[in-house]
């Protein structure tokens, strides 16, 4: 499993072991913030994404230069 996969996989854990507690926001981070990220929002859940999750955009070409940036890259419902 990749970083990714192992970030969703636990997401999901989490999301089950709440049962249908509602679940305000899903986030996560380093490698695991963007398939998180793209996870909550397939599923309707809300989200976010700044510094305190990532410093790197998407496609870890380059780090972010701010949180404004990150949002920008941040795929909308």
């Amino acid at each position: 499993m990749t970083d990714s996969e192992i970030s969703v996989a636990e997401a999901r854990r989490i999301l089950t072991a709440l049962g249908l507690m509602p679940v305000p926001i899903l986030h996560g981070e380093d490698a695991g913030a963007w398939p998180v990220l793209e996870y909550a929002r397939r599923i309707d859940l809300d989200t976010r994404i700044g510094f305190e999750d990532t410093l790197e955009r998407p496609e870890r070409a380059r780090p972010a230069v701010s949180n404004e940036e990150l949002v920008r890259y941040a795929p909308t419902r």
